[in-house]
């Protein structure tokens, strides 16, 4: 065997020696007596959590030393796992867990498993690594349309939701805040009769940089009375002017859908009356009188000429 082959296989024996480096585990158990809010911010690793019917919070993390660099030091990832402690704050109703150690920027990565009761609302600051949330957590709710809100805790076979076609359901998760970046949500749920259902969805969470200003617009109930004051208001506080004729109307605001888009009010259009005029028609019988919408000079007065020749010639 030469130098260089010794060399090779000494370097294989040690990566081989430092891919198998001990894993070290932190766990406790947490009372949930007075705890509304649970905050976890993890720096890199995986998160599991999930919500159950249980009387008190456990956490398990599992700490793995990983290479910083080609030619950084293993041994002191790993003395940076023997350093590391999972630290406890707790602030009135709210309990902060986190992993501390003696490092800036420590070379492991942390893999949480958190099991908490189903009232509890998680706040998740996770830096690199993918959240996993089961079961009905506290933070979850469905917006059924309507002002109906339901949480997801709420919702069992006995008490399902219906969702009828082209019904839509918002699904609002309250449990964390999410790093900038592109991140992956999958959202599991049983149906009758399809039984398990699943969608996975993929977005990217920037610096806001310009907050778009738009017309209030209700995507199921874009007709109600409701829905057409929060128009008005907007217009008045947008634009500085007081709505004082616009917003009276005689008419559902109902009948407007599908002939104008965010029905806020309506204009005052001249109308004058022409006629009367004879008609002998198949379905009206007698002398009637003509309304005319317009703004334009002797539009009037030229149909009460005509009428006046055609009541002459008898209608």
């Amino acid at each position: 065997m030469t130098t260089r082959s010794i060399a090779l296989a000494t370097m294989i024996l040690a990566l081989a020696a430092t891919a198998g480096a001990a894993e070290r585990a932190l766990t406790d158990v947490l009372a949930a007596t007075g705890i509304d809010e649970l905050k976890v911010t993890n720096r890199v690793g995986d998160v599991v959590v999930t919500a159950a019917e249980v009387p008190e919070i456990t956490i398990d993390v599992t700490l793995v030393p990983r290479r910083g660099g080609l030619f950084s030091s293993y041994r002191a990832a790993e003395q940076e796992v023997e350093s590391a402690r999972l630290v406890t704050k707790a602030d009135g109703a709210r309990l902060e867990l986190e992993i501390e150690c003696d490092s800036d920027e420590p070379h492991f990565e942390a893999q949480w498993v958190v099991v908490l009761p189903a009232h509890v609302r998680l706040d998740l600051t996770n830096g690199v690594g993918e959240v996993t949330v089961r079961g009905a957590a506290g933070g979850v709710s469905l917006e059924l349309g309507e002002g109906q809100v339901v949480k997801a805790r709420d919702v069992t076979p006995q008490t399902a939701v219906a969702f009828p076609l082209r019904k839509t359901v918002h699904v609002r998760a309250d449990n964390g805040k999410l790093a900038k970046g592109t991140h992956e949500i999958t959202i599991a749920f049983e149906s009758k009769p399809f039984g398990e259902l699943s969608f996975t969805v993929k977005d990217t969470i920037a610096e806001v940089k310009h907050i778009r200003v738009t017309v209030p617009h209700d995507k199921e109930n874009n007709y109600t009375p409701e829905a057409v004051a929060a128009r008005q208001k907007f217009v008045e506080q947008f634009s500085g002017a007081r709505i004082s004729h616009l917003a009276h109307y005689s008419f559902d605001p109902g009948v407007t859908a599908g002939n104008i888009e965010n029905f806020t009010g309506v204009a005052q259009i001249p109308i004058g009356f022409a006629g009367p005029i004879r008609i002998h028609g198949e379905h009206a019988q007698g002398d009637f009188l003509v309304p005319l919408a317009t703004t334009e000079g002797t539009l009037v007065a030229s149909y009460n000429r005509g009428m006046k020749v055609l009541n002459l010639s008898g209608g």
